[in-house]
């Protein structure tokens, strides 16, 4: 054999071996499933795919991306992110250029869903439901599990089960099963094992007040634990939750335990919490101690002389004549004002400043109807959408009250304040009977200007069950809908 044969089979030996040492070894596989909304405001749903991208692009090699509609509960895409020689983003956004076009269709596609859905610009998700699909993925494997909308479950299937407004289940619902609540979780011990949980919900302002927060993040704590999965966060931090979401170990945000006590079956308001404010009473110091001076030298001081008196006149006395008493005429309370500006606003709604229209809404019954405004160029004012530049929807009454006046205005009339840049033939006024009584609902509307004048109207909604306002795009043929016409109640 000679030496140029030997060198070439040298040579190829240690090219083999160069070559084994750059194949890139695979590292512990690592599972995400991120749960995505298609309702999130557009605002939101920018940020999310940005982030969903661009941890698509940068997690370790191995690790499997699987992203769903957690509302439709169904796949959009999956990211199997490749072993590569030499990694780089735009490699990988060339290998996974499939989908990457999945996931941007279905953007698309949820951009074009109808503006008047109850769902729309909320960030729902069907929780319960998602996580029991995802379940199924993991096959009893470790995972990680990210969320990411809304932390109130809508259950627009079954309105009593919703958790908007303030409510929150009680524990029966997690002791019972599906049958008894949608949150049942006795038929599904261990579903959710081995899976760290990151729960995102984007805005601070989710939140009613800090206990309604604390509620419901002991409840989904409990919720996942009941089915041996584990919340391992619980915030407003995107990235936070997108870079946690490789971790194969956290410690659980939050240590609660179930009331096994708790048996009622139902839904409980979270209210803020009222502590009484004390004006506090202090006392006096006490006077500090001045030892007796020695006493001063007795003066004899002289009697004063006492002054000559005067000659005495004698003044005829006038008697008093009795006074009567002035006769006060009958205050009646002052009649709201149709038309002529009034002095002063009743007291059932706040004052409208100047400059603005006040709009409110009263009913009798224990119904919840939803004031709906709308202006050319801007989005309806409702429950669903808080304000805009030249509004805002300041309450969702869902309970009626019995008193129609007084201070507690809040608690009784569902209010909407406008600029009066607006002009009064632009203004759209609809009410919604989202839940009905059982009969048909009657109330009051009332317009006031910030220059005092009020206007009233009586209305009525001839239909004994609320719709949940599903219908608002054929709202005029709906018998749970009825406009105001403001300048009609204006000119009458």
């Amino acid at each position: 054999m000679n030496t140029t044969t030997l060198f070439h089979k040298f040579a190829a030996v240690i090219l083999l071996l160069l070559a084994l040492m750059a194949v890139p070894t695979a590292p512990a596989a690592v599972s995400v499933a991120v749960g995505l909304s298609p309702y999130s405001p557009p605002d939101d749903a920018k940020i999310i795919r940005r982030q969903v991208s661009k941890f698509v692009l940068e997690a370790p090699q191995g690790t499997v991306v699987t992203l769903y509609d957690a509302y439709a509960l169904n796949e959009i895409a999956r990211f199997d992110i490749p072993l590569l020689h030499f990694d780089s983003p735009e490699e990988r956004a060339h290998r996974l250029a499939v989908p990457f076009a999945h996931l941007a269709k279905w953007y698309e596609q949820s951009a074009r869903l109808p503006a008047v859905s109850s769902a729309n610009d909320t960030g729902a998700l069907r929780v319960p439901e998602f996580l029991e699909t995802v379940a199924r993925g993991f096959s009893g494997q470790p995972g990680a599990v990210l969320l990411v909308g809304s932390p109130l479950d809508l259950a627009l299937d079954e309105p009593d089960f919703s958790m908007v407004g303030g409510k929150i289940p009680s524990d029966a619902h997690l002791l019972t099963n599906l049958v008894g609540s949608i949150y049942g979780t006795a038929d599904k011990v261990g579903r959710l094992r081995g899976l760290l949980i990151h729960y995102c919900y984007l805005h601070e302002s989710a939140w009613q007040n800090q206990l309604f927060k604390e509620s419901v993040h002991r409840f989904w704590s409990l919720f996942f634990a009941q089915q041996s999965g584990q919340l391992v966060n619980f915030t407003a931090d995107l990235n936070r939750v997108f870079a946690d979401a490789i971790r194969d170990a956290m410690p659980a945000v939050g240590t609660y335990k179930l009331d096994p006590q708790d048996r009622a079956l139902e839904m409980r308001q979270v209210q803020a919490r009222k502590i009484p404010v004390a004006t506090p009473r202090f006392k006096a110091p006490p006077k500090p101690f001045v030892p007796p001076s020695a006493p001063s030298p007795v003066q004899v001081i002289p009697p004063p002389q006492p002054p000559e008196k005067p000659e005495p006149k004698i003044v005829q006395a006038s008697i008093p004549q009795p006074v009567a008493a002035p006769v006060l005429p009958d205050v009646q309370p002052l009649p709201i004002v149709e038309n002529p500006p009034a002095p002063l606003p009743p007291p059932a709604i706040p004052v409208a400043p100047q400059g603005r229209i006040g709009i409110a809404a009263w009913w009798l019954d224990d119904a919840d109807i939803d004031l709906y405004v709308g202006i050319p160029g801007q989005h309806e004012l409702s429950y669903k959408h808080t304000s805009h530049k030249l509004g805002k929807h300041y309450r969702d009454i869902r309970h009626a009250s019995k008193v129609g006046a007084g201070s507690q205005w809040r608690d009784q009339w569902e209010y909407v304040e406008l600029s009066d840049e607006v002009a009064i033939n632009q203004i759209a006024v609809w009410l919604n009977l989202y839940r009905g009584c059982g009969h048909p609902v009657a109330g009051k509307v009332r317009f006031q200007f910030g220059d005092g004048r009020i206007f009233e109207s009586s209305f009525t909604i001839n239909s004994s069950h609320g719709n949940f306002g599903k219908d608002a795009a054929s709202r005029q043929g709906s018998p749970c809908w009825v406009p105001i016409k403001l300048q009609k109640v204006i000119n009458n």
